[in-house]
């Protein structure tokens, strides 16, 4: 389970759609960071990977830039960013573990210790935010 950290998948995300005033479902890669501890657990930790079309959603200090042209074995298919502040949990259902788009722990470990580490900071924020 533990060999899945790192890996990019393909996932299926639920969201609220306003101009149909419904429920609609995209796909979205993700990057595993967790995985379940307890035997009934079916949910993964998981950061997403987005194209950013929208810059002002960009952050410098938590969104890590893949370039395409220069990752290892990936398919990913445009230059994107992993949201290290965005983490989510996704059940097992919804990943597609048969198309591994890339294992950055494994390939890249640079890029994954800068993600892992972004997230560890944006953390701590949270954890001395929330202390009374």
């Amino acid at each position: 389970m533990s060999s899945l950290i790192g890996k990019v998948y393909p996932s299926y995300f639920r969201y609220y759609d306003k101009k149909c005033n419904g429920i609609k479902i995209k796909s979205r890669p993700v990057m595993i960071v967790g995985v379940p501890l307890i035997a009934q657990d079916l949910e993964y930790v998981v950061l997403p990977v987005s194209t950013l079309l929208n810059k002002s959603c960009y952050c410098d200090e938590y969104d890590i830039f893949l370039e395409k042209s220069s990752l290892i074995d990936s398919t990913l298919d445009k230059d994107s960013y992993v949201r290290a502040h965005k983490r989510t949990v996704i059940y097992k259902a919804d990943i597609d573990f048969t198309k591994c788009i890339v294992d950055l722990k494994k390939n890249h470990p640079p890029i994954f210790a800068e993600i892992i580490d972004k997230m560890s900071k944006y953390d701590s924020l949270i954890k001395e935010s929330a202390k009374i």
